[in-house]
């Protein structure tokens, strides 16, 4: 018998008024926790800055030795500031 996969319906919610980190596996997109553990519905998953330059610097570090994963930046207002994997880069930051 074939496993069936489990869906989430509802992600916890992003700080507002913060600059929060996601990190997710680049293949599979599945999310991982601020332990960098794969999500399975219980910790957190954003980990949360007041400046836009240490969550940048945070990540970055975090996505050296993981090449494997990707992460989002979402900004103070719940927009997507910034995203980047092995594959692509994209700033969408205007602050």
């Amino acid at each position: 018998m074939r496993q069936q996969k489990r869906h989430l319906k509802v992600l916890p919610q992003i700080k507002i008024g913060k600059f929060n980190v996601l990190f997710a596996e680049l293949a599979t997109g599945q999310i991982y926790t601020t332990e960098l553990k794969l999500f399975l519905g219980q910790g957190e998953i954003y980990k949360h800055f007041d400046h836009y330059e240490y969550a940048l610097k945070y990540s970055d570090g975090i996505f050296i030795s993981r090449p494997d994963l990707e992460y989002t930046i979402i900004g103070p207002d719940g927009n997507i500031l910034f995203y980047r994997s092995v594959n692509e880069e994209k700033n969408y930051k205007e602050l």
